[in-house]
């Protein structure tokens, strides 16, 4: 149980690097746009309707079609996608660094600390190919 125990740690730290790296690169992606959507968000609801027929609200969303464009890199003939694909690259020396830290706090050599994780990554692909 307690070999578990430390892979599943393992198993965390490296979830939380990945999910701390795309979190990184989608604010990046997205940065400009944000201060484009501010702009939009901070007009009052009651007058809302009345703005989005004003050359104020076409200027807001033309400038929001350009930061966007100019973030995924198209030409103005492209078509802008609904939805952005953003990946991060497997990361390299993460999995040194996770078994470090972990065997580390642990207490546990790092040979064994990959040899739990590695165990407890068999064990949650068998559960979810049982599900």
């Amino acid at each position: 149980m307690e070999r578990w125990n430390v892979g599943a740690k393992c198993e965390a730290h490296w979830r939380d690097e990945i999910e701390a790296r795309l979190s990184a690169k989608t604010h990046k992606v997205y940065e400009d746009i944000d201060e484009e959507w501010a702009r939009i968000q901070a007009v009052p609801v009651r007058r809302r309707k009345a703005w989005l027929r004003s050359e104020e609200a076409e200027q807001a969303f033309a400038d929001v079609e350009i930061a966007r464009r100019e973030r995924l890199g198209l030409s103005d003939d492209e078509v802008i996608p609904d939805v952005a694909r953003i990946t991060v690259s497997r990361p390299k020396k993460l999995r040194a660094q996770v078994i470090a830290q972990v065997s580390s706090a642990s207490n546990v050599s790092p040979r064994l600390t990959e040899a739990c994780w590695k165990e407890f990554r068999q064990l949650a692909k068998r559960l979810r190919s049982d599900v």
